[in-house]
C-alpha cells in the first residue's frame, strides 16, 4: 500500500495509515479519533514533509486500537534521524523487515506503560531501561531556579544597543538609566551575546506602566527579584543547538534570553554550565521536548548528578578556562561590549594588513581550538559522571556527534601545537596537555590536504565557523589550526568584514571627540572633514597613510 499518495480530503483528515499481514487492513481516523485508546504500530516521520515538501511541521504515522492483548508492546518506527530525501526508501526497507519479523534497529518494541515512568510521560521509546532510569533522578529544578524574564511591550522603544550609550562603561548598574539585557541571540556557547541595553531608570518605572490605547498593559516584568543577580543564561530558540552562557551581575534577562539561577547547594555555575553545553545534556533535552524551542519549565527538568569533588573541580576548571577564553576573544569582537580593540590592530609589529589578519585567525583559531579541547574533556567525564553504559553512551553519539576535540591529530600538527608559545603564555596547556598527547593519531594525503585548503576561503562564511568547519568536515581543530596557518589562504569575506568594523569603529570614535558630534565630509565648512580625520587615526593606530 502506498501511503505516499495518501492525502487529505475535505471530509477526512489522514491520521494514521498502516497496512501489515497480520490485521490484512488499512486504518483511517476521523480528526478526532478518541475512542481509540492504545497505539499499536507508530512511526515517528519527523520534521518537515511527508506527503508535502512545503509542509515543515513535525509528522507521525500510527495505528490506533480500543483493546490490546495483555503484555503486547507497542511497535515503533524511527526515521527522524534519517535524512529527509532517504526516509521513503529507509521506511520500504524498515517495512520488509517487519513483515518478515527481521531485526532492524529502527524497529522498537516496548510495553507503553514504560513511557510513564519519567514525569509528563515524554515519547521516549527509543532509549534503553538504564538510560531512562538516568531521567528519573534529581533535576535541576532542586538545585537551581530556570526563569524567563522581562518582556518590555515595545522593544524598539526599550532597547538599545550598548554602542548607542557612550558614556555607559564601566558605570555601575544602580547609578545609570540603561542596564546591559540578556536577550539571547544566536549560537553561542561559555560568554557573549551581551550587546542590548534595557531602559530601566527609576527601577523600570516607565516599561511596568507601558500600556496601549486602551490601558491595556503591555509589558510584563516577570521574576524581576533575579534581575541584575549572578547565573547563566541561553536562547531559548535557535536553528542549531542550545547554548548556554555565563549572565554576569547586573543584567535583566528577557523571554528570549531566559536565564538559570544556583540556588547554592552542593552546585557551582561553572560545574552546571559544563553540564548544559555537553552532548549529553542536548541529548537529553532532545528526549524531553523534541522541538525546537526549548522552555524553562523543560531546563528545570534535566537530571543532574554531583560527582565526586576532585571530578567536580576538573570539569569545573575546565569551564572556567572556557569561558575566560571566549570572553578573552571577545575584545576583539565590535558588538560585543567587552569590545576594546580592532584584530587589525591585534599585532602592532606587523604592518602588512593581509598579515595581521592571519596573524589574528592564528590566534583565535588557537585559542578556540582549546575550548574545543576542553569540552572533548568535559565531555568524556561527564559520561563517566552520569554512569552511561557503553551502548547508552553509542546511542548519545550517533545523534549528536563525537566531541571534535577528541578526533585523531596529524603528528606534526600535535608538535606545532603543543610548541605554540603566543597562546599558550596567556592561557597554559598544563591541564590538557597530557590528553593533547594521548590523542590517536592520523595521516593525511597530499590530494586530501589539497583538498582541505581548497575548503579555507569558505571558512567564517554564515555560520561556517572553526567549530562548524570541523564537524562538516570531522576533522579535529587542531589538525585545521595547523594546516590553515601554513596554508597563508585569507578568507576575503571575513577580512572584509573586520576592515569595515575596523574603519566604522575609527569613525565612531571621531564622532565621539567631535565637540558637536557632527564631522563635515566636504571642504570649506571651517572644519576638519572626515578623510583628514580618518587618516590621522590610521597614524595614530600605528598604520601608514
Amino acid at each position: 500500500f502506498n501511503i505516499f499518495e495518501i492525502y487529505r480530503t475535505k471530509t477526512f483528515f489522514i491520521v494514521a495509515i498502516f497496512a501489515i499481514p497480520l490485521y490484512y487492513e488499512v486504518l483511517w481516523f476521523h480528526c478526532n479519533p478518541l475512542n481509540y485508546a492504545e497505539s499499536r504500530y507508530f512511526i515517528d516521520w519527523g520534521y518537515l514533509g511527508m506527503f508535502n515538501p512545503k509542509a515543515r511541521v513535525d509528522s507521525a504515522m500510527y495505528v490506533l486500537e480500543k483493546k490490546t492483548s495483555e503484555n503486547q508492546n507497542s511497535i515503533f518506527i524511527k526515521l527522524n534521524d534519517i535524512y529527509e530525501g532517504k526516509r521513503k526508501i529507509a521506511f520500504d526497507e524498515i517495512y520488509e523487515d517487519l513483515i518478515n519479523t527481521r531485526s532492524n534497529k529502527l524497529i522498537y518494541s516496548i510495553d507503553q506503560n514504560i513511557l510513564k515512568i519519567i514525569k509528563s510521560w515524554p515519547f521516549t521509546y527509543w532509549i534503553s531501561d538504564q538510560f531512562r532510569s538516568k531521567l528519573q533522578g534529581e533535576e535541576l529544578r532542586k538545585f537551581a531556579d530556570a526563569k524567563p524574564g522581562l518582556q518590555t511591550g515595545n522593544n524598539l522603544k526599550f532597547l538599545r544597543y550598548w554602542w548607542e550609550i557612550f558614556s555607559l562603561k564601566n558605570v555601575a548598574f544602580e547609578n545609570i538609566k540603561w542596564h546591559f539585557y540578556a536577550k539571547g541571540g544566536p549560537y553561542e556557547k561559555w560568554w557573549g551575546n551581551l550587546w542590548t541595553l534595557v531602559y530601566w531608570e527609576n527601577n523600570g518605572f516607565e516599561i511596568k506602566n507601558y500600556t496601549d490605547v486602551n490601558g491595556k498593559l503591555k509589558s510584563r516584568p516577570q521574576n524581576e527579584a533575579y534581575y541584575h543577580k549572578y547565573g547563566i543564561t541561553y536562547s531559548a530558540l535557535g536553528g542549531k543547538h542550545l547554548s548556554f552562557r555565563i549572565l554576569p551581575n547586573g543584567c535583566i534577562f528577557d523571554v528570549g534570553g531566559a536565564s538559570i539561577f544556583n540556588k547554592k547547594n552542593k552546585l557551582t555555575e561553572l560545574y552546571l554550565i559544563a553540564i548544559l553545553n555537553s552532548i549529553l545534556t542536548r541529548y537529553i533535552l532532545g528526549c524531553l521536548n523534541p522541538t525546537v524551542n526549548i522552555q524553562a519549565g523543560d531546563i528545570q527538568r534535566i537530571p543532574i548528578v554531583i560527582p565526586g569533588i576532585n571530578i567536580e573541580r576538573i570539569i569545573s576548571y575546565l569551564s572556567e578556562r572556557n569561558v575566560k577564553i571566549k570572553k578573552s576573544i571577545t575584545r576583539y569582537s565590535i558588538i560585543e561590549n567587552t569590545y576594546t580593540t580592532s584584530p587589525l590592530l591585534f599585532a602592532l609589529s606587523i604592518y602588512d594588513l593581509r598579515l595581521k589578519i592571519k596573524d589574528f585567525f592564528a590566534y583565535e583559531n588557537d585559542l578556540i581550538t582549546q575550548v574545543l579541547i576542553n569540552e572533548a574533556i568535559i565531555n568524556s567525564l561527564i559520561f563517566d559522571v552520569y554512569e552511561l553504559t557503553p551502548e547508552d553512551k553509542a546511542m548519545v553519539l550517533a545523534k549528536e556527534g563525537e566531541s571534535i576535540g577528541a578526533f585523531p591529530v596529524l603528528p606534526e600538527a600535535r608538535a606545532a601545537y603543543l610548541s605554540e608559545t603566543e597562546v599558550t603564555t596567556e592561557f597554559p596547556l598544563d591541564k590538557i596537555f597530557t590528553f593533547i598527547e594521548s590523542l590517536p593519531t592520523t595521516t593525511m594525503t597530499g590530494q586530501e590536504r589539497a583538498d582541505l585548503t581548497a575548503k579555507f576561503e569558505t571558512l567564517y562564511q554564515s555560520n561556517n565557523d572553526l567549530e562548524e568547519f570541523c564537524i562538516r568536515n570531522q576533522i579535529n581543530p587542531i589538525n585545521v589550526w595547523y594546516l590553515f596557518k601554513k596554508s597563508g589562504v585569507l578568507p576575503q569575506q571575513r577580512a572584509k568584514t573586520i576592515a569595515m568594523e575596523f574603519l566604522a569603529d575609527l569613525i565612531r570614535e571621531i564622532l565621539n571627540e567631535d565637540d558637536d558630534g557632527i564631522v563635515p565630509l566636504v571642504r570649506n565648512t571651517g572644519e576638519e572633514i572626515l578623510i583628514d580625520r580618518i587618516e590621522k587615526k590610521f597614524e595614530e593606530k600605528g598604520l601608514t597613510s
